[in-house]
């Protein structure tokens, strides 16, 4: 049997889903900006970060980056970094 639910909650659910359809498309990229000589490099995941610069020059852990950027939009920054998650759109 199906509850009827409230509209505000209905189109909550649509956009939702409109989100994730979103989401799907495009590729992810992690920008790494460092703050001394202002050098910008874009990654594919955070391993391929540190593929490239160890834990010492970015200043921060894989692991602590991966818990930082687990969704589109999240960023990380300290006094060496900024990293910013986000979507290449096609």
């Amino acid at each position: 049997m199906l509850k009827n639910i409230p509209y505000n909650i209905y189109l909550v659910y649509l956009q939702k889903i409109h989100l994730m359809k979103d989401s799907a498309k495009g590729i992810k990229v992690v920008h790494v900006h460092f703050l001394n000589g202002h050098k910008n490099y874009y990654f594919g995941s955070v391993t391929a970060i540190y593929r490239k610069f160890t834990q010492k020059e970015m200043g921060v852990s894989e692991i602590r980056l991966r818990h930082q950027l687990t969704d589109d939009g999240n960023h990380y920054i300290n006094k060496k970094v900024i990293v910013i998650r986000s979507r290449l759109l096609r």
